[in-house]
């Protein structure tokens, strides 16, 4: 099952408002990935911000062993457009793709 990080609840989408769609949606999946999260993130971030697009992160840790969903929580906790999901077992790539 799937863990949102708390401070979702106090979005206007966690009260059943819908938000405004974003122009894209990327879904990264990742295990053990701790250590090039950040960099992947800058990147995505730098390249829609440089045209102009609303844009979600939404990364999924397939419950790495490593500090990886540290390292979520921590980009999510800077940038309301990230948001992490936390599986509690490993289910694979296609799966961790799909629950984002």
């Amino acid at each position: 099952m799937p863990y949102l990080r708390p401070e979702t609840s106090d979005r206007p989408e966690a009260d059943g408002e819908a938000g405004p769609t974003p122009d894209v949606s990327v879904v990264v999946p990742t295990f053990r990935g701790s250590a090039s999260l950040p960099d992947l993130v800058g990147q995505l971030k730098e390249v829609f911000e440089r045209r102009g697009l609303d844009f979600e992160i939404v990364i999924v840790n397939d419950s790495s062993p490593d500090d990886t969903w540290s390292v979520v929580e921590a980009l999510a906790g800077d940038d309301d457009r990230i948001v992490g999901i936390d599986l509690l077992n490993n289910h694979g790539q296609p799966t961790a793709t799909m629950c984002g």
